[in-house]
């Protein structure tokens, strides 16, 4: 799902470095970092990096300069918070520079589109619920790990589509859009799937989610 250089008018990318710069300052600086100092918190965050970037690699070609993959943000925002998650992001999509996939130029969009906006609808959405919502495990696994993440690829593949809509290419948007919103409910099962077991095993690898809150005695 990365953008490659060609797609996008040379005038947006000043732009989008200074928003970019912005959110990676924040995110650095939000960042819970002596969670890293906990027990396998570090191994963790490492492993499903190294898990996602197996996953990345694993994309289906769409057409020449596109790719579909599991994405893995929602995911992550779940495991590890927003501010984590949009980092792993940033160094996924820095493989994909090394990879000849896209080009350092194309770092701050596709850090932003990959990284800031499925995160930050998950959190939006976790936060949303949490103070809302009745506390209810049900509630957490339907809305806050299957809709959000089927949410965040909706609105990445909107987002992609409009961006390269602007591009010299017109070829390149035509069919763009159903196939990226294909990895939707894909992408949705399988996150379920993945914090479903997690919160069961290792409960302690989902910063979101706690015993005492969700699944307290009534």
């Amino acid at each position: 799902m990365d953008i490659p250089p060609e797609l996008i008018p040379a005038s947006w990318l000043p732009p989008a470095w200074l928003l970019y710069l912005l959110v990676v300052a924040i995110a650095l600086m939000r960042a819970p970092w002596f969670r890293l100092g906990e027990k396998d918190s570090a191994n963790t965050l490492f492993g499903a990096v190294a898990l996602v970037l197996v996953f990345w690699n694993l994309n289906t070609g769409v057409m020449p300069g596109q790719s579909l993959h599991y994405l893995g943000a929602s995911l992550m925002t779940l495991m590890f918070g927003w501010e984590f998650a949009f980092i792993a992001v940033q160094v996924l999509v820095i493989t994909t520079i090394f990879q000849d996939r896209t080009t350092w130029a194309m770092l701050a969009i596709n850090g932003l589109l990959l990284g800031a906006l499925p995160t930050w609808l998950t959190h939006l959405l976790l936060r949303l619920t949490q103070r809302f919502l009745p506390h209810n495990y049900f509630i957490y696994f339907f809305i806050n790990t299957f809709i959000a993440t089927i949410g965040g690829v909706i609105l990445l593949a909107f987002a992609i589509t409009g961006v390269v809509s602007f591009s010299h290419h017109p070829r390149m948007t035509q069919g763009l859009l159903p196939f990226l919103l294909m990895l939707a409910l894909p992408e949705g099962v399988l996150t379920g799937m993945v914090i479903s077991i997690l919160v069961v095993y290792k409960p302690e690898w989902v910063t979101t989610f706690r015993d005492n809150t969700y699944l307290r005695r009534r």
